[in-house]
């Protein structure tokens, strides 16, 4: 998944952690940082590399990305990961996915 908010989605893990972001429990993340008088996000370094001006227009970016991101999830008919991922990685997308109550399918597919 990729988009200019999230960026490339490269594993598993990360996906699981976006998805959660989403819909489920942030309350072990680290959700900003402050230095310099700006506030900053782990998740997006690249988006904004110089931080936000305030809270209040991070939580604004934060709250933008998660909407499109539940948008793809809830729009998508098929969610297609890219090898090489092994099958318990896919088991994790998969697990991510159905938290969601995603229930279409969930491809894998070979690079050669």
């Amino acid at each position: 998944m990729f988009s200019k908010c999230v960026g490339n989605i490269y594993t598993p893990p990360l996906l699981l952690q976006r998805l959660q972001f989403v819909y489920g429990d942030q309350s072990d993340c680290l959700k900003y940082w402050e230095k310099d008088g700006c506030i900053f996000d782990p998740s997006h370094m690249a988006i904004e590399p110089d931080g936000f001006a305030d809270l209040a227009e991070f939580q604004a970016a934060q709250q933008t990305t998660y909407r499109a991101l539940r948008n793809t999830v809830e729009q998508a008919s098929v969610v297609l990961i890219v090898s090489p991922v092994s099958l318990t990685a896919m088991a994790t997308v998969r697990q991510a996915l159905s938290a969601t109550g995603y229930s279409r399918s969930v491809l894998r597919a070979e690079l050669m």
